[in-house]
């Protein structure tokens, strides 16, 4: 109830916003990973991800694309500073590099 989920489509891009409207209760001690799946034979790539509070203050986070997936490392110190605003929108961009891809979108 906290957290929605955002798409818009582009040509040849997935955006996706993961919006966080209020503190999470029982976060980990430690950083987590959000993970992508990937099935069939697109190739693809992750654009620089960030995470951004309310008053604009935003940080890059570290991606790995490894075979079938993306992993994105999320800083548990981001949402333990008690100076970030909500809501907060963590942003893994997807893009298509082949031109005979089609969304459906």
């Amino acid at each position: 109830p906290n957290v929605d989920l955002k798409y818009t489509y582009f040509p040849k891009k997935l955006k996706e916003e993961i919006i966080i409207k209020q503190p999470l209760q029982n976060l980990p001690s430690e950083n987590f990973n959000i993970i992508f799946e990937k099935s069939g034979n697109a190739d693809f790539f992750i654009s620089p991800t960030t995470i951004c509070d309310a008053n604009n203050s935003c940080q890059n986070l570290q991606t790995q694309i490894t075979n079938n997936q993306m992993n994105i490392t999320v800083p548990i110190s981001f949402f333990s500073n008690p100076n970030v605003a909500y809501p907060i929108i963590i942003d893994p961009t997807i893009s298509l590099d082949n031109n005979s891809i089609l969304w459906n979108g």
